[in-house]
């Protein structure tokens, strides 16, 4: 049974969306943190609700799914465009041999020109679901793209009045935790600097070091399964979310309970 939290501080923006999926899932609805009986549930993003009932479920080993704005065409609240749906944890895992998206991206090619470095600053909330300082986090990627770059270095916040694809024109690289700007620039054929645990990591670089000599792998597989992981409301009513999603967790699983190579340093 999978409790959907509709969130207080946001009732009008989430319950629709908790109620397709309790509907979808065969699960139940709750106003804020759910019973603490150990079943699954699932959350809005990393604030209000989610970072208490995370934190307890973290401590208690109790699975959780994570709601959020798509990697693509987010929903942003509304009842169309897609959400993103991801099993303890606040990112996807890859997918590989994911179903045929179920809607289509026109990837850029990867580009070996560019004057400037992006810092793609994720939010002051996200920081917060990390224990990230955010002001402090941005320095330090500075001071790190300095020991190995001398190109301009431009920092992106979150919602920033700019439009992503002006920035963007003009870029060598992008450099985040998380963000899902990192998904916008591989898209757009733009080589990505980032944490394990981003959306864009199968086809990014952990290792800044390699910032002038950036990896460009094939997208395909990366770009299949991060559409796999991302849900209409319409979907997650029909009961394919909640399909897409025991797969995803099947997966998760598999590779939480088997030996994992130490990937500190390597570029996927």
């Amino acid at each position: 049974m999978l409790w959907c939290c509709i969130e207080p501080e946001r009732v009008w923006k989430t319950a629709p969306i908790m109620e397709a999926l309790a509907a979808g899932f065969g699960g139940r609805t709750c106003l804020g943190e759910p019973p603490d009986d150990g079943e699954m549930f699932i959350v809005w993003g990393q604030m209000w609700t989610a970072l208490s009932a995370i934190q307890k479920a973290r401590a208690q080993g109790r699975p959780y799914l994570q709601l959020d704005n798509g990697f693509v065409r987010p929903g942003r609240g509304g009842l169309d465009g897609y959400y993103r749906i991801s099993y303890c944890a606040p990112g996807p895992i890859m997918w590989s041999g994911a179903p045929r998206a179920r809607l289509s991206i026109t990837m850029q090619p990867w580009r070996a020109s560019g004057s400037q470095v992006i810092i793609g600053v994720p939010g002051e909330h996200f920081g917060r679901a990390w224990g990230l300082d955010m002001t402090a986090w941005t320095a330090q990627c500075v001071r790190t793209l300095r020991q190995y770059c001398k190109r301009p270095v431009v920092t992106r916040v979150k919602r920033s009045p700019v439009p992503l694809q002006l920035e963007l024109r003009n870029a060598w690289a992008v450099y985040t935790h998380s963000s899902n700007i990192a998904v916008d620039a591989a898209i757009a054929g733009i080589p990505v600097f980032c944490a394990e645990t981003c959306p864009a990591a199968p086809v990014g670089c952990l290792d800044v070091a390699q910032i002038e000599q950036p990896v460009m792998p094939d997208r395909a597989a990366w770009i299949n399964s991060l559409i796999a992981q991302q849900y209409t409301v319409d979907e997650m009513r029909s009961g394919l979310a909640r399909d897409y999603v025991g797969a995803v967790i099947e997966r998760a699983d598999a590779c939480r309970f088997s030996p994992r190579p130490d990937t500190s340093t390597r570029r996927p």
